[in-house]
């Protein structure tokens, strides 16, 4: 179910849209299983994902190098680093785009060909599609910072903050993400005495959350160059597998006037 957590900032407007752009493979996926798909933190491309900043770097070897010796500090230094790297085997994540209006580099970005579609629903209705999932989900903003530069230890600062943060590179995603952290049983001073590298309980690649879609989704959008065999298509899958959902062809590209 969905659980609020000081390291998630919720939009304003809880109706504001959010969108899920996909492949025709993963639709289908998604239509056959019932379920999001949330993928292992550590499986993105970004190899920044639940990465820490500078200022928090500086900050645990300054703590190290006033309490250790050299050689002590920088071994604990380097065990805490592989224990907060490990520790992204924990995390699972689904990502969402919040918009008013489509987006021409959504589309591009998520699709390799004119045969995709994406989802669109609100912040709210995401939310309440956790309800039922029997996991605890996060939910909210990622953050959008300068790791060289910005301080993100500020308030209430827990093991969760680093996986809503990410480099200003991504600003364009504007993503909105739900996180399933799995810790089971973390000794995390055990962990350290290891080097951190001790082998933790992970997620294996990732997790299929089982979801209401018919409550979840407004509209499935064709991709805008898509043929219209392919809208065809996607309609007649939705209506395989019983679903009662509205399909439109994207518009982008088309209606210019000069």
């Amino acid at each position: 179910m969905y659980q609020a957590h000081s390291a998630f900032t919720e939009p304003e407007n809880p109706n504001v849209k959010v969108w899920r752009y996909m492949d025709f493979t993963k639709f289908i996926s998604m239509l056959d299983s019932s379920s999001l798909y949330f993928t292992r933190a550590d499986h993105f491309e970004d190899p920044f994902e639940g990465a820490t900043t500078d200022a928090i770097l500086q900050k645990r070897n300054s703590l190290y190098t006033n309490f250790f010796d050299v050689d002590e500090a920088r071994e604990k230094i380097l065990a805490e680093s592989n224990m907060y790297r490990n520790l992204r085997l924990q995390y699972a994540i689904n990502c969402w785009h919040e918009n008013e209006h489509e987006s021409a580099a959504m589309w591009k970005l998520y699709l390799q060909s004119s045969e995709g579609v994406a989802i669109c629903s609100t912040f709210s209705k995401l939310k309440q599609s956790f309800n039922y999932c029997g996991r605890n989900i996060n939910l909210g903003r990622v953050k959008y910072i300068d790791f060289k530069t910005d301080d993100i230890t500020e308030g209430h600062y827990t093991d969760q903050h680093p996986i809503v943060y990410k480099r200003k590179s991504f600003e364009h995603e504007r993503e909105i993400r739900a996180v399933i952290w799995e810790p089971g049983e973390v000794d995390f001073d055990a962990l350290m005495e290891k080097g951190g590298k001790k082998p933790i309980e992970a997620i294996k690649h990732g997790l299929q959350i089982q979801t209401d879609l018919q409550e979840l989704i407004n509209t499935v959008y064709v991709a805008p160059n898509a043929p219209g065999w392919f809208r065809d298509l996607v309609e007649q899958m939705i209506l395989r597998y019983s679903y009662k959902i509205e399909v439109i062809q994207s518009s982008l590209y088309t209606g210019a006037m000069f």
